[in-house]
């Protein structure tokens, strides 16, 4: 029943364990659980002024004694609004453990250092938290945030917390930053090779189907080609990784997009990555089935262009 309930609603598999241990714990109590009626409006009217209220008390209560430090960005909703989204982390004497938790996400109208230290500092009145226990805040490395004459830090510095640890900038950015200007001498080689790869395989669902399947045969775990994110250069790596692991299986699949003379000029390095991957013969004859199966596939002019770079 419970493997029946996350394929019917789409669950993940982590949550089997979670049900199961839910179940258990509602089974204690056999009288009560059968009483209990939750519609989904009641679910999320308990969640946000129940649960969230008690959680968010919490939270505030635990700034009010504890020293913390703020970790601040900027971010978009899902209705497309500027939010400044608000995370704490402190050490918990409760838990005996340091914990992250979600202090709040502000609406913001105008994006600048002034506009958001006002905000902060409202936010900090209405909720009666001390500027005292503040040690620390994590901000990207924009102007805005940490620009040393009137960025946010520094006017938060100078105005409400004098003993504000200067911690730098967020680290993400700063290896960000670096490997932005290390690759600009390749000019974006890579880079375009990742985006050409997610971009050949978005809307090509047989493409993917028989990427997936060469990479069975080739004893290669398989993935759809990931989206490299231009402004994150960290997704570099990631791709980059998953890149390096399918280049055989790539080498095999576009095979199939060359033209006579090139096909007989890399036919022994088609050869001998079947035999350094143990290709059965008969999955040899499935990927030439492939192969006659992509080369009748038609392509635009820029497709063509991009494979012949490759």
């Amino acid at each position: 029943m419970v493997l029946a309930v996350i394929a019917e609603h789409s669950l993940p598999l982590s949550t089997a364990p979670v049900l199961v241990e839910l179940s258990q714990q509602l089974a204690a109590d056999k009288i009560a659980l059968s009483r209990m009626k939750l519609s989904r409006t009641a679910a999320s009217y308990k969640m946000v002024h129940g649960l969230g209220h008690t959680f968010s008390e919490r939270t505030l209560s635990n700034l009010r004694k504890y020293p913390f430090s703020l970790n601040v960005d900027e971010s978009t909703s899902s209705s497309n609004k500027k939010v400044l989204a608000m995370l704490v982390s402190y050490f918990d004497q409760e838990l005996k453990d340091v914990v992250v938790e979600h202090l709040g996400s502000l609406e913001v109208v105008k994006v600048n250092a002034a506009s958001l230290e006002e905000l902060i500092c409202n936010f900090f009145k209405e909720k009666d938290i001390p500027w005292s226990n503040l040690v620390s805040i994590m901000l990207d490395s924009c102007n805005v945030m940490r620009g040393s004459k009137s960025g946010l830090e520094t006017r938060i510095r100078q105005n409400h917390c004098k003993t504000l640890l200067d911690v730098d900038g967020d680290s993400c950015h700063h290896v960000h930053n670096a490997a932005k200007k290390f690759a600009q001498p390749f000019e974006n080689y890579l880079e375009q090779l990742f985006t050409d790869l997610h971009t050949d395989h978005l809307w090509a669902s047989d493409q993917i189907m028989y990427l997936k399947e060469i990479a069975e045969y080739m004893d290669i775990p398989a993935s759809n080609p990931k989206r490299f994110v231009s402004h994150r250069r960290l997704s570099a790596y990631d791709v980059g990784m998953q890149t390096k692991r399918l280049l055989p299986v790539y080498k095999v699949l576009y095979y199939g997009f060359m033209g006579k003379e090139d096909k007989a000029l890399y036919q022994d390095p088609l050869q001998q990555l079947y035999e350094d991957y143990h290709v059965s013969e008969k999955a040899q004859r499935r990927i030439t089935f492939v192969h006659q199966d992509l080369s009748k596939k038609g392509m635009t002019e820029l497709g063509r262009r991009r494979r012949a770079e490759w």
